[in-house]
């Protein structure tokens, strides 16, 4: 009886952590529309100018030139104060002003608010949510993403066709930051956030390919399909493919530092179908790489869009011609390629299909 019991019982504590899940989805779409009440434009993944200017004896706006670890702060903190988590924020305020903020969001050592782990942040069925965390061990983690569209994403000198991108270029030399009437697709059809899975340990083989990152991998400029064709059989990677990231911080992955809001380790691309491979161009997961959302949820992943609707979009929703090349990332207004998932990540491509 217990084993025929077992099945649904564990069916219905996932039903239950999926829910919770698209509950923390919700409340970071709402706190997206206060931050935005408030500032008149979204958050940033990075280079943030309400980050930025915080500390303005930091730097300047016509200041050329890569302003480091400033940068790496973004929508996670920013968002703090409007989902009931001063601690972090006013932590972090106090850092910027009193301290030497100009180390790495995934440095413990040095500032509380970086070990600090927020459960809005976290869907429950990611197995990695739950290590660790403290001071001397690692910083909390982040479940989610934010959508940068359907280009994969290079350095912060490009434009970005989603809803959550940097503020400024590398070289301070234009602004990118975005509101809400820039979306020009509506905002019932255009993607804020999707969940994705935290990384594991930084292996060079054998990662999984939920959390895991394949890098040196075709496919990020070209077709996507050469991406796509990295997985193996069930949840891993080919034999062959390198995986991991360049460094031996194993805090630099994928959701592994909750304030670290740099390219693949905050964001999600709408090309790949969801629970696909994750790739970058070079063996740094800083540079070009396609990011994709993923999820332990049985079938596909949380979502919210950004009129702060959650939706569950299958991992067999319509992605297009993935043997297309990938779309030119100073394109910002150009059609979508990939189906009705690419449409979901562009502002402005003039689509209107939900999934």
């Amino acid at each position: 009886m217990v084993a025929l019991l077992l099945p649904a019982v564990q069916a219905a504590r996932e039903a239950a952590r999926r829910m919770q899940c698209a509950n923390h989805l919700k409340q970071l779409g709402t706190a997206t529309h206060s931050f935005h009440d408030a500032k008149i434009h979204l958050p940033a993944l990075r280079n943030s100018t309400d980050v930025l200017d915080m500390h303005k004896a930091e730097w300047r706006r016509d200041n050329v030139g890569f302003y480091g670890f400033y940068s790496e702060y973004g929508w996670t903190l920013l968002l703090c104060p409007y989902m009931e988590q001063s601690a972090p924020w006013d932590e972090f305020a106090r850092f910027v002003t009193e301290q030497d903020w100009r180390s790495s969001p995934s440095d413990i050592n040095n500032a509380e608010f970086k070990v600090m782990q927020i459960a809005t942040l976290l869907c429950p069925s990611d197995p990695f949510g739950n290590a660790p965390h403290g001071w001397d061990v690692a910083p909390g983690r982040c479940s989610y993403r934010g959508s940068q569209g359907d280009a994969p994403v290079d350095d912060v000198d490009v434009m970005f066709r989603g809803t959550i991108g940097a503020s400024l270029t590398w070289n301070c030399s234009e602004t990118k930051v975005i509101g809400l009437e820039s979306i020009l697709d509506g905002t019932s059809n255009t993607l804020l956030f999707s969940e994705s899975c935290i990384s594991g340990d930084n292996a060079t083989s054998g990662q999984p390919i939920k959390g895991g990152v394949a890098h040196q991998a075709a496919g990020v400029w070209e077709a996507p399909i050469d991406c796509f064709n990295t997985r193996g059989p069930g949840n891993t990677f080919k034999p062959g493919v390198t995986t991991g990231w360049r460094s031996d911080n194993e805090n630099l992955g994928v959701g592994r530092a909750w304030c670290h809001t740099a390219r693949i380790a905050a964001l999600f691309n709408t090309i790949l179908p969801p629970n696909g491979p994750t790739c970058t161009y070079d063996d740094y997961f800083n540079n070009g790489a396609t990011g994709t959302a993923s999820s332990y949820h049985p079938g596909g992943v949380n979502v919210v869009f950004a009129d702060s609707s959650v939706r569950f979009v299958s991992e067999t929703i319509d992605t297009g011609r993935l043997e297309e090349n990938s779309i030119d990332l100073r394109d910002r207004g150009g059609p979508a390629k990939y189906g009705v998932w690419g449409e979901q990540g562009s502002r402005e491509g003039g689509e209107y299909r939900t999934p």
